[in-house]
């Protein structure tokens, strides 16, 4: 049936909503809690934006499978703005705010482009065949 999810994959969904949310949690945590606190993985803050947003994103297309893929990037961008935005605010996060905005964005979309672009080239294929339902009318 169309539009309807199957039992198996109703159950990776949640798992990967439910990892969504703990990656929100640690993220918002690793951008506003003390860096005493917070472990670093790597030696370069922009990288670890960078894949902190790239795996959001991941979780967040794999958890909820039937958002579109635009509200996803658009909430992950709202998030990078406030959590930028209350990092300038605070003495020991204001050096980077501009460059962690622009990391956290890029992973965000380094891991949504390749869907976006999946689903181009189905649309693509399946106009391009003869007899497609919203393809050309086939001249011959």
């Amino acid at each position: 049936m169309p539009g309807r999810i199957g039992a198996n994959t109703w159950l990776w969904a949640t798992i990967a909503a439910a990892a969504f949310g703990w990656a929100l949690i640690a993220v918002v945590f690793a951008a506003i809690g003390p860096p005493a606190y917070v472990p670093h993985i790597f030696h370069n803050a922009h990288v670890e934006h960078l894949i902190a947003f790239y795996a959001m994103a991941l979780l967040a297309a794999a958890g909820l499978p039937r958002a579109p893929l635009g509200r996803l990037i658009a909430a992950l961008a709202v998030l990078a703005v406030v959590l930028a935005g209350v990092r300038m605010f605070m003495p020991y996060h204001r050096l980077s705010a501009a460059e962690d905005l622009l990391a956290d964005i890029a992973g965000a979309l380094a891991a949504l482009a390749p869907i976006l672009v999946g689903r181009f080239r189905e649309r693509a294929e399946r106009g391009s065949r003869p007899g497609a339902e919203n393809g050309p009318a086939d001249a011959s």
